[in-house]
């Protein structure tokens, strides 16, 4: 509920307007929400690494987990040179193409 008083007479309000709104829905929408991102947050927690990016700024923005420990000197750098670098570091050559399919900046932009 909302009231607004639009004018004074005297020190006393002479006019004043209320408004109802039900917000049930938008309760609803938060709600739900707010469970997503308690999920989310819970299987990040349980993965062993995953990183913050930007790809269409083509940039990292945090690494965590076993990334954290062992690429934190690449945080701020370009995703494609941390892709790169995992692929050459952490895939067998055999899988490097289908890696390079799904991970690549552009596979991923032209996705999502």
């Amino acid at each position: 509920m909302e009231l607004e008083v639009l004018s004074y007479e005297e020190g006393c309000p002479e006019i004043v307007l209320g408004r109802f709104e039900d917000i049930t829905r938008l309760n609803e929408l938060e709600n739900a929400y707010i469970r997503q991102a308690r999920v989310n947050q819970l299987l990040l927690e349980d993965s062993l690494a995953h990183a913050e990016v930007d790809l269409t700024g083509d940039r990292v923005m945090r690494l965590y987990g076993n990334w954290k420990r062992c690429l934190g000197h690449m945080e701020e750098h370009s995703y494609s040179r941390l892709l790169n670098m995992l692929e050459y570091k952490g895939v067998k050559p055999e899988d490097r193409k289908d890696f390079r399919l799904y991970f690549d900046r552009e596979s991923l932009l032209a996705r999502f």
